[in-house]
């Protein structure tokens, strides 16, 4: 989370790590393209000085990616305009389906869609973290960590809710589903990141299970939609 990148002596971005281990130092996250020159001979020297110990892996999180400048300008360019399509699409969707209920509000689902479509919104812009590193890179790596785990694991009960209201669909089975989805985003709040980088594994298993148990309910009691 702490360091710095040194490239043939030069020092390309970061904030000492040198320091004591007691003192704050600021993460580094930052997703913008770097540019750099090889030496006389054409040569590279990377040296990173990286001190991780928020994640229980520890190290560095990604490999280091080298190309021109205009490419991966052009590439992150690409990849953020992408994502704001996306965003702005589930944006419109969820104001219309906001409207939608509020002109009658018996009937939920339009609610809960709006909600699912306000979710996945988070889930775009925080998944692999380039959205969130590019424009809020200051943001704490732990913050965007626990950010992207909780609105993942919130994808299931709200999709439940939404199916459920949507097809009628009555049974206890599908509160279990509600409740663990909610206990996983509680858990991924408060859990150290420490201990929430070695669960979750265990817990993208758990909702990919809940998944699939919620569409098997679907499936057996499914009904017409009014």
């Amino acid at each position: 989370s702490e360091g710095d990148l040194f490239i043939n002596g030069e020092q390309i971005y970061g904030n000492s790590v040198k320091k004591s281990y007691d003192k704050k130092t600021k993460e580094i996250r930052d997703y913008r393209v770097k540019s750099f020159y090889t030496d006389s001979f054409g040569n590279l020297d990377f040296v990173y000085h990286i001190r991780n110990d928020k994640l229980s892996r520890g190290g560095i999180l990604a490999i280091p990616q080298i190309g021109s400048p205009k490419y991966y300008r052009e590439l992150i360019i690409t990849e953020i305009s992408f994502k704001y399509f996306i965003i702005g699409f589930l944006l419109i969707i969820a104001f219309y389906n906001l409207f939608i209920f509020f002109m009658n509000v018996s009937q939920k689902m339009f609610f809960y869609l709006t909600l699912l479509c306000i979710d996945l919104v988070i889930v775009v812009a925080s998944l692999d973290f380039s959205l969130f590193g590019y424009v809020l890179n200051t943001l704490p790596i732990a913050v965007t960590f626990k950010i992207t785990l909780c609105s993942l694991a919130l994808i299931i009960p709200l999709y439940n809710l939404y199916a459920t209201s949507l097809y009628e669909i009555k049974s206890k089975r599908n509160v279990f589903i509600i409740i663990a989805g909610f206990v996983i985003s509680f858990l991924v709040l408060i859990l150290d990141m420490r201990i929430l980088s070695k669960l979750v594994f265990f817990m993208m298993i758990c909702l990919y299970l809940l998944s699939l148990y919620l569409c098997l309910i679907i499936y057996k009691k499914r009904r017409r939609p009014k």
